[in-house]
């Protein structure tokens, strides 16, 4: 078996907590920090490298400030990497105060429009613009759409709910 760069892990949490999941839970926060560790700032100007080439700046920016917020909530102070890629993509603040508005209750689910942003950003690749584009074809298939619609719905219960297979998220 072989393993990506921590990096490139990194990076992909980062973007699926956002696009794919809508939620950034307590694992993608451990997870996150995890990867930090391994990162010296050769490591992070990479990730941010990785970031950029990927479109997925906006994703990124929203995870980390979530991040930073409980981290900051937990611990009284943000991770220097953490400053530092915030410091170079920007911060968002939305996200954070809908965060601490919710007491920090988690899994945070991200608002609606901060997931669109973020995938309008990925539109900006070719081969996405192209995935897109067949997605939405096999979505005129009725029975398709309808188990996609489906499992969407039941992903946005889970996350209002804050439980998964009968268990509390903390």
């Amino acid at each position: 078996m072989t393993f990506s760069p921590p990096e490139v892990e990194l990076a992909v949490t980062a973007a699926h907590s956002v696009i794919n999941e809508e939620v950034h839970t307590l694992d993608d926060y451990y997870v996150t920090l995890f990867y930090l560790a391994q990162l010296g700032n050769d490591g992070v100007n990479r990730f941010l490298d990785i970031v950029k080439e990927n479109h997925i700046t906006r994703a990124t920016i929203c995870h980390f400030a979530v991040t930073a917020a409980l981290h900051e909530a937990a611990h009284g102070v943000i991770p220097d990497s953490i400053k530092h890629i915030l410091g170079e993509l920007g911060n968002e603040k939305y996200e954070t105060r809908r965060l601490i508005k919710n007491n920090l209750k988690f899994p945070h689910k991200f608002h609606l429009l901060t997931v669109a942003r973020a995938m309008m950003e990925k539109l900006y690749e070719r081969r996405a613009r192209r995935t897109f584009a067949v997605q939405m074809l096999h979505m005129l298939n009725p029975g398709f759409a309808r188990s996609v619609f489906r499992e969407l719905r039941k992903m946005r219960a889970l996350a209002r709910s804050g439980t998964e297979k009968g268990k509390k998220f903390v």
